[in-house]
C-alpha cells in the first residue's frame, strides 16, 4: 500500500466560505472564574474609588500551574496564541467583567516562561491585522459609527449611580444618569460582536477622532479598555484602560495616571460639539514612557460610551459619531510585530519568540514559521475556498514554514456534543477533510479538551480516520488563548502543548522536526516527560519497512511512573471514502513504573502505530505515529 505525503495527492470537495456565527476563535476563551464582583471592586473598575489605583484585574486567583521538569531534549512549544493583534476574549459585555482581557504579546512572553516554555509562536489573525473582515472577498472595517444610525449594538451599565441608561435618536447616541450620594457612571457598552468586532484590532497606527456634546455639570465619557499586561515598573498586571472625558469646567486638556488608568480631560463646551483628536498610543506613550515601543504592543478590546459625575449629578452626554482612522495595513502590522519581537526578545531570554500567523480569512490555519522568511498574507478575491487555501498552504510550504489546519471541529467551545449527533459531526468533519486532503497542510490540531463541541476523543478520532487513510498528518497541541494572563491560562481546559524532540529552540530545527512528526502533545502542568516510538531504521513520523512477520517496535515512556501507557495499532486501508475509525489491530497497556522503555512486537502489515499516556482518567499526553509498511 502507498502512504503518501498527504499533500501530494488530488481531489477535492468544494465547500462555501465561512461566516462562522461567533467570529474568529476569540469567542472560545477559558472558562470565566467563579464568584461576583462586589460593589466595591465594580467602583474600581469603573473608576470612581481608591481602589482604581491597584489597576483592573482578575477577581479570583486561581491555583499556580505546576512547572514539571522535561528532559533537555525536548522543547515545549505554545503554537497557537493571539495577542495585542488579535481580538481577545470573545464574550466581553460589561467593564470590569471577570477574565475578559485583551492579551498582549508580552503577557503571553511572561505567562509561557513562568510555565516553563520553549518557544511562543505569535498565531495573529491575518484578516485582523489587516483591518478587514474574513470571507471571499477583502471587505475593510468600518471607519465611522454615526451613532445616528450605529452599526453596534449597545447596552447599559451603572456603576455606583442610582439610575440610567441610553437610547438613539436622530441626533445619536443618549446617555443618561442620575446619582445618589456618591458618584456614578452609566456607560453604554458598544458591542461589535454582531459585525465580527470590527474595531478590535491592534492600536499601533490608529487614531480616532470623538464627536460629542458633554453635559453642563459633571462629563461625557468615551472608555477603551486595551491590553492585558504583566507587572511593570511597580504597576501591577492587569488590562490598561484609556478614559477620556469631556468636561465644560476644565480649560486645557489634561493627563493623569492612576495605575493603569490614563485618564484625560478635554474641555468642552455645554450644548455645542466638541470633536476630540484621540492617539491611544500616544497618550499611553506620555502616561508611561518605561513601556517604550510596548505602547504599541496594545488592543483595541472595549469601548464605552458614558455620562457620569459626583454625588446627586443628573446629567447626559450627546454622541454624535466616531472616526476610526488606521494607517497599518498587514504588512505594516508584521513589520511592527517583529519590531516588537526584538525588544521583547531581550527582555525574555528565557523562551524564544517567534512571530507566525493564522490564516483566517477561511477556514483557520497556522504559519508556523522557521523564522528565515518574513511572512506576508494575501487577501482572497473572491472565488474557490479550496484553492485559496491550497494555495495559501503552498506559499507557506514555499517559505519553509510548516501549515496547521486549526480547530478542526469549528471555533467554538461548547457544549459538549454527544450521541448521535457527536457520531454524525465526527463523520461530516472526516468527510470534507479526506475529500480535500485537508487541503495540502501539514499538521492537524488534535490536542483539544473541548473544541467546537468535541472533547479530545473525537479530535483524535478524526486524526485516526486520516491516518488510516494513508495521510500523513501530523498531530499537535493548541490552547489559542487570546487573554494572555497567566490567570487565563491556569483555568483553560485546553492545554495541550506541543513537545518537540529537538536539541535547541530554533524554529530552523523546531519545525523541520515537528513536520516530520518528530513531537508529541502533552497537557502542560500535567506531563513532563518524553515520549517516542523506534524500530530498526525508523523513529516516531516516519515508515519502518521489513519483510518478517512482526515488527519489534520500542515505546518510549520517560516520566510516566504513576501512570499507565496505552500503545495502538491501527491497518492504513488507503481509502478515502472510509469515514469511520475501525477497531485497532493491538491496544496493549503498560504500567511503566520506573522503566522508560517498554519492547512490543506488532504484526507487519501496513499500519501504524500511536501511544497514549493516561492519568487520573484522563489522557494527558499522546504521540506522533510510527507507521510500519510490509515489503
Amino acid at each position: 500500500m502507498d502512504i503518501r505525503s498527504h499533500h501530494e495527492l488530488t481531489g477535492m470537495l468544494e465547500e462555501p466560505w465561512p461566516d462562522p456565527e461567533h467570529g474568529c476563535c476569540g469567542g472560545a476563551e477559558p472558562e470565566l472564574p467563579s464568584g461576583s464582583p462586589s460593589r466595591r471592586e465594580l467602583l474600581a473598575y469603573a473608576g470612581l474609588s481608591p481602589l482604581l489605583a491597584t489597576g483592573f484585574t482578575r477577581f479570583e486567583t486561581p491555583g499556580e500551574i505546576p512547572r514539571l521538569e522535561r528532559p533537555d531534549s525536548v522543547v515545549r512549544a505554545a503554537l497557537h496564541v493571539h495577542s495585542s493583534f488579535s481580538e481577545g476574549a470573545g464574550a466581553l459585555k460589561a467593564f470590569g467583567t471577570p477574565g475578559q482581557e485583551s492579551a498582549s504579546m508580552e503577557s503571553h512572553a511572561y505567562s509561557l516562561s513562568t510555565m516553563g516554555f520553549d518557544l511562543c509562536m505569535y498565531t495573529d489573525h491575518d484578516h485582523r491585522m489587516a483591518g478587514a473582515n474574513w470571507g471571499a472577498t477583502y471587505v475593510p472595517y468600518p471607519t465611522r459609527e454615526d451613532f445616528a444610525n450605529p452599526g453596534w449594538t449597545y447596552s447599559s451599565q451603572r456603576y455606583g449611580s442610582v439610575a440610567g441608561g441610553h437610547n438613539f435618536g436622530a441626533g445619536g447616541l443618549t446617555v443618561c444618569n442620575r446619582n445618589g450620594l456618591s458618584g456614578g457612571v452609566t456607560l453604554a457598552y458598544c458591542d461589535s460582536g454582531n459585525k465580527r468586532w470590527t474595531y478590535r484590532t491592534n492600536l499601533g497606527g490608529m487614531t480616532l477622532a470623538l464627536a460629542a456634546i458633554a453635559p453642563e455639570t459633571g462629563y461625557a465619557e468615551f472608555r477603551l479598555q486595551s491590553s492585558h499586561r504583566p507587572a511593570t515598573a511597580g504597576r501591577p498586571e492587569g488590562s490598561y484602560v484609556l478614559r477620556y472625558l469631556l468636561r465644560t469646567d476644565v480649560t486645557e486638556r489634561v493627563t493623569e495616571v492612576a495605575g493603569l488608568t490614563v485618564i484625560v480631560s478635554v474641555p468642552a463646551q455645554s450644548g455645542t460639539t466638541t470633536v476630540v483628536p484621540i492617539d491611544p498610543c500616544a497618550d499611553l506613550a506620555a502616561a508611561y514612557p518605561d513601556l517604550g515601543i510596548r505602547v504599541h504592543d496594545m488592543s483595541a478590546y472595549g469601548f464605552w460610551f458614558g455620562a457620569g459625575g459626583g454625588p446627586e449629578c443628573d446629567n447626559a452626554a450627546l454622541f454624535q459619531c466616531l472616526d476610526i482612522a488606521r494607517t497599518a495595513d498587514v504588512g505594516a502590522a508584521l513589520a511592527l510585530q517583529r519590531e516588537l519581537l526584538g525588544d521583547l526578545q531581550a527582555g525574555y531570554p528565557d523562551i524564544r519568540l517567534v512571530q507566525g500567523l493564522e490564516l483566517s480569512y477561511a477556514k483557520h490555519v497556522n504559519w508556523l514559521s522557521n523564522a528565515s522568511t518574513d511572512i506576508t498574507s494575501t487577501p482572497p478575491t473572491g472565488g474557490s475556498m479550496s484553492t485559496y487555501l491550497r494555495n495559501s498552504i503552498a506559499m507557506i510550504r514555499a517559505a519553509g514554514g510548516a501549515s496547521s489546519y486549526n480547530h478542526l471541529f469549528g471555533a467554538t467551545r461548547g457544549p459538549l456534543i454527544t450521541g448521535s449527533a457527536r457520531t454524525g459531526k465526527i463523520k461530516t468533519t472526516a468527510t470534507q477533510l479526506l475529500a480535500n486532503r485537508l487541503y495540502g497542510a501539514d499538521i492537524l490540531e488534535v490536542g483539544y479538551t473541548l473544541r467546537g463541541g468535541m472533547d479530545l476523543a473525537a479530535h483524535l478520532e478524526v486524526w485516526d480516520i486520516l491516518l488510516a487513510a494513508g495521510m500523513r498528518v501530523i498531530a499537535n497541541g493548541a490552547t489559542d488563548n487570546h487573554n494572555g494572563s497567566l490567570s487565563s491560562y491556569a483555568r483553560d481546559s485546553n492545554n495541550f502543548a506541543t513537545d518537540v524532540l529537538a536539541s535547541t529552540s530554533d524554529p530552523a530545527l523546531v519545525i523541520p522536526a515537528l513536520q516530520q512528526g518528530r513531537a508529541f502533545v502533552s497537557q502542560h502542568g500535567k506531563f513532563g516527560g518524553l515520549l517516542d516510538l523506534s524500530a530498526t531504521g525508523a523513529v516516531m513520523g516516519s515508515t519502518v519497512t521489513s519483510p518478517k512477520s512482526t515488527v519489534n517496535v520500542t515505546v518510549t515512556h520517560e516520566g510516566c511512573s504513576g501512570m499507565s501507557v496505552r500503545v495502538l495499532q491501527y491497518a492504513v486501508h488507503g481509502s478515502t471514502t472510509v469515514n469511520a475509525r475501525r477497531a485497532p489491530l493491538k491496544n496493549v497497556s503498560i504500567n511503566p513504573g520506573g522503566r522508560s522503555t517498554t519492547a512490543l512486537s506488532f504484526q507487519n502489515v501496513n499500519s501504524y502505530i500511536r501511544s497514549e499516556v493516561w492519568s487520573g482518567g484522563k489522557r494527558v499526553a499522546f504521540s506522533n505515529p510510527l507507521f510500519i509498511r510490509r515489503r
